[in-house]
C-alpha cells in the first residue's frame, strides 16, 4: 500500500509485461501513484505498488556480464583482489546502482550523475558509466509482483511482533491435528512454535514462540515470545510478553566503562504492544502509560532518564529499566519485570493495589541500587559472540536429544541430517549418546548395531579423504578383546565391550585422519557382530525335522541357479546404508549359454 508502506522503501515502476521501467527509492506520493499496479479487483480501493524485495535472480547471461566488471579498472576497489593490491575500498548498491541502470526509462545522462536517488551513498560517476555500458539494454530486468491475497507475502521483520506474525503464518502442521503435542513431558499447543530450543515439563500456550532457549518446568502463556533464555527453571511468562536474555560485554568500544562482573546479562522484558511507540514520549511499558507505571512502581522519572534529557527524548528505548544481573532464576532481580507484568494482567482484582505495594517493598530499592541499562545502551554492551555460542550450544544439545529420540522411538526415520550437522560444526557429542544406547541392557540388538554403525559414520566423516579407503581390515589386536566380548549373550559383556571400545576410540582420535578411518572400520566390524547375533535369533522360529523318506541311496540331488547381475543399488540393502535409506536393489537372473551356471550336487 502506498499510504503506509511504499514511501519508506524501494519500488519498481513496471511496464505491462513486468519489465522494470525505473527503480524508485523513497519516492514522493505523486511518483508512487504513477507507478501503482492495476487493481486486482474493481472494488479494490487501496493503491498498491511493486515493493522491492531483497531476492534477485541472475541468469547465466546476466551473471557473466556482471562478473566481467571485476576485470575493469574502475571496479578494482570493489573486490578483495583490488583492495589487497592497495586500492582504497569502494562499493556500489545492488538496487540503486546495478539494478537501477537496467530500467528501460532511465537515460544515460540521468544515470551517469553520481547520485540520482535520495539517500544513496556517493558513488563515482565513472563507475556508474561503466555499469550503464556493460549492462543497460544487455539484460532484461523483470519483476513479478505478489498478489495481495497470496500467502507468500514479503514481510519486513523489525520487531518481535513482526517476528511473531511471520512465524504464525507458517502452515506446516507439526501437531498432526491434535490440540497439543508432548515432548519430554511438555505440552506444546499446536499453534505454538519451539525453534532451536529444549523445553522439558513445560506448558506452552497458543501462539507462543520459544527460540534458542532451554526451559524446564516453565509456563509460557499465549502469544509470549521467549528468546535466548539460558537453562531457565520454574518461570511463568505472562500473555503477550517479550522476554530476551542478553549477555553483556565487560567493555564496549565507544561506550562507558562497564561496572559489572563477568558473565553478566540483562533480561529485556516488555509487552509486544510496547514496541510500536517505543520511540515516542507518550509510549508504554508493560502496556501501561508512564504516569501509571511510575505511580504503581514507586519509580521516579530521574531513575529512568537524565534530568537534563528533553521530555520528547524520554522514551522506552532511553529508559534505564533493565538491571544487570548474574542470575535469572524465577523470582530473582532479573525477573522483576516478569513478576510485575503478571500482577498487571488482571487489574480488576480487589487486592491488586496490595500486590503492587508488596512488589514495591520487595524490589524498588534493590532495583535502584543495581546497575541498569536502557535498550539503546544494550546495543553497545550486548556480547553477540556469547549469544551465537549459546545458540550453537542449544543446537548441539538438541541434536543429542533428537538422535536419542530417533534411535529409540522413531526407528524408521533417518538420522543423517543430525550426523551431518554435528560433523559440520566439528562436534563429537553424538558419540557419547551412541555409546550409552549401545551399552544399555534393554537396547534391542538391531538398534545397538545401528548406533555402532553411526559411530563409524561420524569417525569416517571426521577422517575425510585424508584417512584413506573406508573399507579395510578390522582385526587389530587392541580391538580383538572388545569384539569378542561383544558377541556374548550376556548384557554385561556387551556393556563392557562398548566401554572398552570407547577408551580405544579416545586414544586413536588424536592420531589423525588415518587413525579415525581405522577406528571406523572396527566400529563397522562391531556392528556386524551384533547384526549377526540379531539374525541368529530367527532360529527361534525355525524347526528342522528329518525327512520322512531319505530317498534312494543310489541317487544324486542336484540344484541349479542362474547367474545374477545387479543393475542398480547393489549392497544398499545392507548396513549401514539400509539403516537410513532403506535400500533397493534391481537385478536380473541370466542363463549363460542357455544353461544355469551355478549348481550344487
Amino acid at each position: 500500500p502506498i499510504s503506509d508502506v511504499a514511501h519508506r522503501h524501494g519500488v519498481y515502476k513496471l511496464e505491462k509485461g513486468g519489465a522494470v521501467r525505473r527503480v524508485l527509492y523513497r519516492a514522493s506520493e505523486a511518483e508512487l501513484l504513477a507507478a501503482k499496479l492495476p487493481s486486482a479487483t474493481n472494488s479494490e480501493e487501496v493503491a498498491r505498488v511493486a515493493k522491492v524485495c531483497g531476492v534477485v535472480f541472475f541468469d547465466e547471461v546476466a551473471a557473466t556480464r556482471l562478473l566481467e566488471l571485476a576485470f575493469k579498472a574502475d571496479f578494482e576497489p570493489c573486490s578483495y583482489l583490488g583492495i589487497d593490491n592497495g586500492a582504497q575500498p569502494s562499493g556500489f548498491s545492488l538496487f540503486l546502482d546495478l539494478l537501477a541502470c537496467l530500467g528501460t526509462d532511465v537515460s544515460f545522462e540521468e544515470f551517469a550523475r553520481s547520485t540520482s536517488f535520495a539517500g544513496q551513498v556517493q558513488v563515482d560517476a565513472a563507475l556508474r558509466i561503466q555499469l550503464w555500458r556493460q549492462l543497460h539494454d544487455q539484460i532484461q530486468f523483470k519483476a513479478v509482483p505478489v498478489e495481495p491475497d497470496d500467502t507468500a507475502q514479503y514481510m519486513s521483520v523489525r520487531t518481535a511482533q513482526d517476528y511473531a506474525r511471520l512465524v504464525a503464518t507458517l502452515e506446516e502442521d507439526v501437531s498432526g491435528g491434535d490440540p497439543g503435542r508432548s515432548h519430554d513431558g511438555s505440552i506444546v499447543d499446536s499453534s505454538a512454535h519451539v525453534v532451536n530450543s529444549i523445553v522439558t515439563t513445560c506448558k506452552v500456550g497458543p501462539g507462543a514462540i520459544i527460540e534458542s532457549s532451554m526451559m524446564n518446568d516453565c509456563t509460557v502463556e499465549a502469544g509470549a515470545v521467549c528468546s535466548g533464555l539460558k537453562r531457565m527453571k520454574g518461570l511463568c511468562v505472562p500473555c503477550g510478553l517479550r522476554l530476551q536474555q542478553i549477555a553483556l560485554l565487560n567493555t564496549s568500544p565507544g561506550a562507558a566503562a562497564a561496572t559489572w562482573d563477568r558473565d553478566s546479562f540483562c533480561v529485556v522484558t516488555y509487552r509486544l504492544e510496547d514496541e510500536a511507540p517505543q520511540l515516542e514520549a507518550d509510549g508504554t511499558f508493560l502496556a501501561q502509560p508512564w504516569p501509571v507505571l511510575l505511580r504503581r512502581t514507586g519509580i521516579v522519572a530521574a531513575d529512568l532518564w537524565a534530568e537534563n534529557m528533553p521530555l520528547a527524548s524520554r522514551t522506552l528505548q532511553a529508559a534505564k529499566l533493565f538491571p544487570v544481573v548474574q542470575d535469572t532464576h524465577a523470582g530473582s532481580l532479573g525477573m522483576l519485570w516478569v513478576d510485575f507484568a503478571g500482577l498487571g494482567q488482571d487489574l480488576s482484582r480487589p487486592a491488586c493495589n496490595v500486590w503492587f505495594d508488596l512488589w514495591r517493598r520487595r524490589w524498588l530499592q534493590v532495583w535502584r541500587n543495581a546497575p541498569r541499562l536502557s535498550l539503546n545502551e544494550l546495543l553497545a554492551h550486548a556480547d553477540v559472540s556469547v549469544e551465537l555460542e549459546w545458540q550453537d550450544t542449544v543446537a548441539a544439545e538438541t541434536n543429542v536429544l533428537r538422535a536419542r529420540q530417533l534411535l529409540l522411538h522413531h526407528r524408521g526415520e533417518s538420522l543423517w541430517h543430525v550426523l551431518d550437522d554435528e560433523v559440520r560444526r566439528q562436534r563429537w557429542g553424538l558419540l557419547d549418546v551412541f555409546d550409552d544406547i549401545a551399552a544399555a541392557a534393554d537396547t534391542p540388538l538391531d538398534v545397538a548395531a545401528r548406533t555402532l554403525a553411526h559411530t563409524a559414520e561420524v569417525l569416517a566423516a571426521f577422517g575425510g579423504t585424508e584417512g584413506g579407503l573406508r573399507s579395510g581390515s578390522a582385526r587389530n589386536l587392541q580391538w580383538r578383546s572388545a569384539l569378542a566380548r561383544l558377541a556374548s549373550q550376556d548384557a554385561n559383556d556387551r556393556r563392557a565391550a562398548v566401554l572398552e571400545m570407547r577408551i580405544l576410540r579416545s586414544q586413536w582420535i588424536g592420531d589423525g585422519p588415518v587413525a579415525l578411518i581405522r577406528a571406523a572400520r572396527h566400529y563397522e566390524a562391531a556392528a556386524q557382530v551384533l547384526i549377526l547375533m540379531a539374525t541368529a535369533t530367527c532360529s527361534e522360529f525355525i524347526t528342522i525335522t528329518p525327512a520322512l523318506s531319505p530317498g534312494p541311496s543310489n541317487c544324486w540331488v542336484e540344484f541349479e541357479a542362474p547367474a545374477r547381475i545387479d543393475l542398480a543399488g547393489g549392497w544398499t540393502d545392507t548396513p549401514p546404508v539400509c539403516y537410513e535409506n532403506g535400500g533397493v536393489v534391481v537385478n536380473l537372473a541370466l542363463l549363460v549359454d542357455g544353461n544355469r551356471p551355478l549348481s550344487a550336487r
